[in-house]
Parts: C-alpha cells; structure tokens; sequence
C-alpha cells in the first residue's frame, strides 16, 4: 500500500470515528434528557464538521509534498479553527435557553 493511500484511509477512519462517537454519545444522552442529546450534537457537531472539511480537502492532495502544499494545509487549518469556533459559538447563541453545558462540553470532548 502507497502512502498517500494509507493517509487517507487513516483519514477516513479518524473522521468516521469522529462521527461515531458523537453520534453514539448523543444517543446514549438522548436517555437522559432530549436537551442535553442537542446539545452534545450541537458541541460534537460544531468540532467534527470542519474537520470533516478538511479531511474532504486534504485527501486529494495527499501526494503533493511542495512548499505551496504545506502553506495551503497551514492556511486550510487556520480556516478550519476559526470555523470550528465560530460553529461552537453559534450553537451556544442558538440554544442559549436550552443549552446543557456538561452535554456540550462532552460533545467537543468526543469530538476531539
């Protein structure tokens, strides 16, 4: 197996997992209240989303190993954290009367 192709399989699997666990998470919240289920999706969502993006950026580009490639990737991760913060303080401002904060926080924690 190349490489590139073990990268992004790694990727694929880093991502799914990422997926899994929020959504596996949120489940077993949704057992104990309904609001704190949305509010860990609205957390793991707000992490695993733009990863997800860059993950769907990144692996088309896994065979580059130039200097432009290592400034892109520098710059497609600064785009992912500011839309990773500005996704998490959306949520906070959208569910604000609703929102669990331990069921958010354990969302980003999956997430991560």
């Amino acid at each position: 197996m190349s490489q590139p192709s073990i990268w992004g399989a790694s990727l694929v699997k880093a991502t799914v997992l990422q997926w899994g666990a929020v959504v596996g998470l949120a489940g077993v919240a949704w057992l104990v209240s309904g609001n704190a289920a949305l509010s860990l999706l609205g957390g793991g969502f707000a992490v695993v989303l733009p990863n997800t993006l860059l993950a769907l950026w990144l692996m088309p580009r896994l065979q580059r190993a130039d200097a432009a490639g290592a400034v892109a990737l520098m710059v497609a991760e600064g785009l992912k954290l500011m839309g990773t913060t500005g996704l998490l303080l959306a949520v906070v401002l959208l569910m604000q009367p609703a929102l669990v904060w331990p069921g958010f926080l354990m969302g980003i924690v999956a997430a991560l």
